[in-house]
């Protein structure tokens, strides 16, 4: 999305929309093809929903790669959304599935509860789902490489509804 598509939007005033921008990435991210390794979160966004209800800390999430079997295992450990007073509004959680999620062509990952790669966790009545992606940015070889984790839980199974929103980074 370019700059001007979020200048002509009309309101965010209910909704969670997360972003974590770089500079240009010159070249494609170098990954082993063998070994694995988990990655230390580094930082990120305090999950939102369309309520406007907020995780008072960026949930833990843990990130780890298998690159022999072409893999990455997710999991965002269970956090509190809250009102402006403090009271919990609703608790969620997520995790891939225990085979791990694919790595695509070296670079990205995605999962959803849609194809049957992720399971969502809530304190929510009714049916929730949800999908996470991400990507590895630099060189694994190099002091410059982590990845990027994007996800969005919701309650019921519509994008946009009540749910969790975030992004973390990590090295």
């Amino acid at each position: 999305m370019c700059s001007s598509d979020l200048r002509s939007s009309s309101s965010t005033s209910n909704e969670s929309w997360h972003a974590i921008f770089s500079d240009v990435q010159s070249v494609a991210p170098s990954i082993p093809v063998t070994g694995s390794h988990t990655y230390t979160l580094a930082g990120g966004t305090l999950p939102t929903d369309t309520n406007g209800y907020t995780a008072s800390v960026v949930p833990a999430a843990t990130l780890s790669a298998d690159f022999s079997k072409q893999v990455v295992h997710v999991t965002i450990p269970s956090f509190d959304l809250k009102d402006s007073a403090g009271a919990v509004k609703s608790t969620w959680s997520a995790a891939t599935a225990a085979g791990g999620v694919p790595i695509v062509r070296g670079a990205y990952f995605s999962a959803s509860t849609g194809d049957g790669n992720l399971t969502v966790t809530s304190s929510v009545s009714g049916a929730v789902a949800g999908q996470l992606a991400g990507a590895f940015v630099g060189d694994f070889n190099a002091s410059n490489a982590g990845a990027l984790l994007g996800f969005s839980l919701n309650a019921g199974s519509v994008a946009g509804t009540t749910g969790a929103t975030g992004t973390t980074v990590s090295g």
